[in-house]
């Protein structure tokens, strides 16, 4: 469980067949607990726009503040290839 500074979404190698946008979504759910259909998720990103074989970076964008999760969604329009998606926080107590 943390909290989210920075996320990097790599699309390397996805030339032609990477997403047009991505958002991402978070949540924070008990230990043990995993999310399902009825899991209340919040948006960390709002949809953003991405390119070809490159690394996207984002800190301004992410609206999650100091809020604390332990699980993140990422959602791609339409769906492509994603090389790497890093999230980048603090755990809880830090």
């Amino acid at each position: 469980v943390g909290n989210i500074q920075k996320v990097v979404i790599d699309t390397a190698h996805f030339k032609g067949n990477f997403p047009d946008t991505f958002s991402l979504d978070a949540c924070k759910l008990p230990k043990g607990e995993q999310p399902n259909e009825s899991t209340q998720w919040s948006s960390v990103i709002e949809r953003q726009k991405l390119t070809a074989d490159a690394e996207h970076f984002y800190k301004d964008e992410v609206i999650s503040g100091d809020e604390l999760f332990s699980h993140v969604r990422l959602n791609i329009f339409p769906d492509g290839g994603v090389s790497r998606l890093r999230v980048i926080g603090y755990p809880e107590g830090k």
